[in-house]
């Protein structure tokens, strides 16, 4: 009995590594490099910005339009507009980094799941390892549907995290057999 539910383990996660590539999936791996520039834009903007401000108010205070005690407020007032600056252009460059990422794994998503939806067919497993309601099984319900524009790649790919890691867990020797014959049900639909 032991030996049939191991098999069924064994089917499953082959069903599931023939089924994504995870290499394309790792969203957050992916970002990491841009998350660091992006940074560094923000960073470089305030400063130059910083920089510029003071400029002013010193060439001010060189001339004599601003006496000593106000230059002094001000140098410390700018510090709030400019780093509110650096932190819009972070955004905006990391928004901006991510976004060919995003499509395509979106792209991705959409060719993975174009031919009736594959996700949703690995929701026996997910449902037994985690089971919480959310986001994530939205991307589940989603999938089934054949709603893959409303499916948001950050659930997705966590989605798809979930289901390897209850796959590859060495602690969870078996699969229970309802949810190994569940999951080969949904390939047979």
């Amino acid at each position: 009995m032991a030996k049939q539910k191991r098999n069924h383990k064994k089917e499953a996660s082959r069903l599931f590594e023939r089924a994504f590539d995870f290499r394309k999936l790792d969203y957050a791996t992916r970002i990491k490099p841009i998350k660091n520039k992006a940074m560094i834009f923000g960073f470089g903007s305030s400063a130059v910005l910083y920089t510029l401000l003071y400029l002013a108010i010193y060439t001010a205070f060189v001339n004599n339009a601003l006496s000593e005690e106000y230059m002094a407020k001000l140098v410390w007032t700018i510090m709030v507009p400019t780093t509110v600056g650096g932190m819009l252009v972070w955004q905006i460059a990391k928004n901006r980094f991510e976004y060919p990422v995003r499509m395509d794994i979106r792209a991705y998503i959409e060719q993975v799941e174009a031919k009736g939806g594959l996700l949703w067919r690995f929701f026996p497993l997910w449902e037994a390892y985690s089971g919480k309601a959310g986001s994530i099984k939205k991307a589940f319900v989603d999938s089934e549907k054949g709603l893959i524009a409303d499916i948001a790649i950050e659930d997705y790919t966590d989605a798809v995290k979930q289901v390897q890691r209850y796959l590859s867990d060495t602690d969870n020797k078996d699969i229970p057999d309802h949810v190994a014959e569940a999951t080969v049900q949904n390939f047979n639909k």
